[in-house]
């Protein structure tokens, strides 16, 4: 099984900020601690505190566009030492891009799913009905359900059962499986920005 990717915000610091005329500081008022050049973060705000009611309804709107169809098969990745013996039939073994082999149980779509695209870049995927071929007593209303469920099954001894879909579940292109956030991120990329959305 290949490594993890990397998450570059595994591990973060809070920091308890406010923000006066644009300016950012500690919320006792003292001055951000020194960081390295062109850090990333993410600032967290009720929209509401937005005064801008343009700024506000283009971070506040969605939009929603075909991720996959209803009928596709995606694939959850388990590992193999946890599996119990009666399970072990219903995962296979398939290559990974570039070529990492990786074993995973089928999720099937009966319905499409969107993908849900904010005003902020964030992205999530829609509801939608799933089935789950190893486990036909199981009815999902979301790829994320149904990986929990795949997880709870297939990994008992997992303190979470709860993950990023877009790392963990995969779909087929050619002879390979691609992680989620690869549609994800071309979709994004190809979406047009709204009127609203804030340059």
């Amino acid at each position: 099984m290949s490594a993890p990717i990397p998450d570059k915000f595994a591990r973060t610091a809070r920091l308890l900020v406010k923000v006066s005329d644009g300016k950012c500081s500690m919320i006792d008022g003292s001055a951000l601690p020194k960081m390295k050049p062109d850090a990333l973060a993410e600032l967290v705000v009720s929209p509401w505190d937005i005064t801008d009611e343009k700024a506000r309804a283009a971070l506040l709107q969605e939009q929603r566009v075909e991720f996959l169809a209803a009928g596709t098969s995606i694939w959850a990745r388990v590992k193999q030492d946890d599996i119990a013996t009666d399970l072990k039939l219903c995962s296979k073994n398939k290559r990974v891009w570039p070529r990492t082999s990786e074993l995973v149980v089928e999720i099937k779509l009966q319905t499409a799913v969107q993908l849900v695209i904010r005003g902020d870049g964030r992205a999530s995927l829609g509801e939608c009905n799933c089935q789950i071929p190893a486990l036909p007593k199981q009815k999902c209303s979301s790829v994320n359900e149904a990986y929990t469920r795949v997880s709870e099954a297939f990994e008992p001894s997992r303190r979470s059962h709860t993950g990023n879909i877009f790392n963990c579940v995969f779909f087929e292109n050619g002879n390979f499986l691609h992680p989620l956030r690869k549609l994800r991120d071309e979709i994004v990329a190809k979406t047009p920005a709204t009127p609203n959305k804030i340059p």
